[in-house]
């Protein structure tokens, strides 16, 4: 008699206990692309319409494009689709924290080299204000000779920007003109030459990318 009442009793507690709580479902979905932000002149601009260049740069990234011809730093460029080239210096304060945390700049062959030494910190500036972590700065195509001093401040640049990382285009370039039609812009061949370039530095520079990112 006495078993029968404990073994109630346990069961009693038994029953009276709290249910489990029910498990949480672990959440596996893979985290969002690291963005990637191209601001161009008409140069790297051509990779939106090179559907080969543009994928293999962009693969496992979340690349925008913001592309336009005639771009300068700081003072608006040439006519083009509509309107006068918005500056580069203008794009990043319109984006702002859009642009992610990498930047990619490639813009000077519309810049006499006196107003892009002077444009080139306050355009460094502005990418430090709208919270971008790195910034790679693509050098020129040197057939011209301002554009070999357009490089020369790109290439001091990391003495004052350590969030600077300068991808020098110039030698690649230098050594197949076949990837070009004219002084500075790339012949199908060159643009995936320049996404072959470009894409180790970008995946280089983002923490944890590696093969995340399709590298």
């Amino acid at each position: 008699m006495w078993r029968l009442a404990s073994f109630a009793a346990l069961l009693g507690v038994a029953l009276a206990a709290p249910a489990a709580a029910a498990l949480e479902p672990v959440d596996h979905a893979p985290p969002p692309p690291p963005r990637v932000t191209l601001i161009s002149d008409s140069v790297a601009e051509a990779l939106l319409w090179h559907a080969d260049a543009r994928d293999y740069l962009g693969d496992g990234l979340d690349l925008r494009i913001q592309g336009w011809a005639c771009r300068r730093l700081v003072v608006p460029g040439c006519f083009a689709y509509g309107g006068n080239a918005p500056s580069t210096l203008d794009t990043i304060r319109t984006l702002g924290t859009e642009l992610g945390p990498l930047v990619v700049i490639d813009v000077g062959y519309s810049d006499p080299p006196d107003e892009y030494a002077a444009g080139f910190d306050q355009v460094m500036q502005a990418l430090v204000d709208a919270k971008v972590q790195r910034v790679i700065w693509v050098t020129l195509e040197e057939r011209e000779d301002p554009w070999v001093q357009n490089n020369a401040v790109i290439r001091a640049g990391p003495k004052r920007w350590p969030q600077l990382v300068v991808a020098d285009w110039a030698p690649v370039a230098d050594a197949h003109p076949d990837w070009f039609v004219d002084l500075a812009h790339l012949n199908g061949d060159g643009l995936n030459g320049f996404a072959r370039f470009l894409r180790p530095i970008v995946l280089g520079v983002i923490p944890g990318c590696g093969r995340a990112c399709g590298g």
